[in-house]
């Protein structure tokens, strides 16, 4: 049979939910090895011009980035602008890439080397500069690299924006294994969380009636059963243990494309994760994004089986929340910027309404429909903990206190209505997370 990820790119695979044809922006993926020495041949297909900027910072650098220049400079003219270790995924870091560009007018397309950070800034100041953008990834560390949002943080507030999508997409298999072991968890862990992100997603379509696709998760469901089956495979650098991570993340990503957000990917457990990003101490330990999610999605997961699986129908009531009430949660700045987003999914009184009247008439179906899409807790606790990932707060070093006004609080942040919302407006969050603190 073709292959689904060919299928895809050459607009020969049908959309499950319509008559039509899914159809994604990105031209190419190669998921193999020894791309680095190909870079030229790889990125000419490409059409991104004859003078490419390639951003990268000193570890991706020395993982691919100097081959991947040197190879490069055999056929195009090439920019390099190496940022500092541990650069920061921020409006201030897109600045400062920008004023790199500007001195070279002659920039015709954007190349970076690296994962989530150095991915998610050279999309987006792509799209800011109308320029034509690629990737070669150096760790399966996140689901970015095929999505067309990038995670930017403005004025404190950590934003799924609009980016561009990479025309190319190059993973090689060796570079990809000898990353670091808690880069290669991160990436399963923000590949587990489609049982989270899904359910909530399919959660408020069937409560509320907000749209939802099927279409991400049917790229997904091979891949997933087979990265679950053999996950302690990851952690001994298996090339095809991390071949199959690889086309995870990178289906998951093209599912969000396909989606025009980040929705099927990102629901409760990057809320929690997000308000961890906005509000946490920089003194703590550093802790991957994807690690978050390893812990977060152990959290929602738990919650969705208290909602879903063990009780009656929750009763949905209004939202009464004001912009004071987030200001004073929050501060001034990114109370207001929180409460843009937050009050776009606030339910009137006839919306509550008409929600219960669906909870009541619907919920052992709406309890099935949601039980086939969401893996048990157990079984995704041991698939963490089969390829060492963090299970706990402590683990990515956030004291048990402020995560829990993370679970308590993070619904505030955005507009996405998921599991924390129904618990909080059914009543039962606060009952839930306390009997988590014990």
């Amino acid at each position: 049979m073709t292959d689904l990820l060919d299928r895809l790119l050459s607009g020969r695979l049908s959309d499950p939910d319509g008559s039509g044809i899914l159809s994604v922006p990105t031209r190419s993926i190669v998921i193999d090895r020894a791309l680095a020495k190909n870079a030229s041949d790889l990125v000419a297909s490409l059409d991104l011009g004859s003078h490419i900027f390639v951003i990268s910072d000193p570890e991706t650098r020395n993982a691919m980035g100097a081959e991947v220049v040197e190879n490069l400079s055999s056929q195009f003219t090439v920019s390099e602008f190496v940022l500092p270790t541990l650069p920061h995924p921020d409006m201030e870091t897109v600045d400062l890439i920008r004023a790199q560009i500007s001195t070279n007018p002659a920039v015709s397309g954007i190349v970076s080397v690296g994962s989530g950070t150095i991915c998610d800034l050279g999309k987006y100041v792509s799209h800011q500069l109308g320029l034509p953008f690629a990737v070669f990834g150096t760790a399966p560390s996140m689901n970015g690299y095929t999505s067309v949002n990038a995670a930017i943080t403005e004025h404190g507030h950590k934003k799924s924006l609009s980016a561009t999508a990479a025309r190319g997409v190059f993973l090689d298999l060796d570079v990809l294994a000898g990353a670091p072991h808690r880069l290669i968890a991160s990436g399963f862990g923000d590949s587990i969380c489609r049982s989270t992100a899904q359910t909530d997603w399919l959660a408020a379509h069937l409560i509320l009636g907000t749209p939802y696709r099927e279409a991400p998760f049917m790229l997904l469901r091979d891949e997933e059963d087979t990265l679950v089956a053999g996950a302690a495979a990851l952690i001994e650098g298996d090339t095809d243990a991390i071949r199959v991570l690889a086309r995870t993340l990178v289906f998951s990503g093209l599912g969000m494309t396909i989606c025009g957000g980040s929705y099927p990917a990102s629901q409760s457990e990057h809320l929690i994760s997000h308000f961890i990003d906005m509000l946490g101490d920089a003194d703590w330990p550093l802790s991957y994004h994807g690690e978050h999610i390893s812990v977060t999605t152990l959290t929602c997961s738990s919650l969705q089986e208290s909602l879903y699986r063990n009780g009656s129908a929750p009763v949905i009531q209004a939202n009464t929340e004001t912009e004071q009430d987030l200001v004073a949660e929050f501060g001034e700045e990114l109370g207001q910027s929180c409460w843009s987003s937050f009050r776009d999914k606030m339910l009137s009184s006839d919306e509550a309404a008409e929600a219960n009247v669906r909870l009541t008439a619907n919920w052992p179906d709406v309890c099935g429909q949601l039980d086939q899409v969401m893996r048990p807790l157990t079984e995704i606790r041991s698939t963490l903990e089969a390829v060492k990932a963090p299970t706990k707060p402590q683990d990515i070093g956030v004291p048990a206190a402020f995560y829990s006004r993370a679970v308590r609080k993070s619904r505030l942040i955005r507009d996405r209505f998921t599991c924390l919302d129904i618990a909080a407006s059914a009543g039962v969050l606060e009952v839930i997370v306390r009997g988590m603190e014990q």
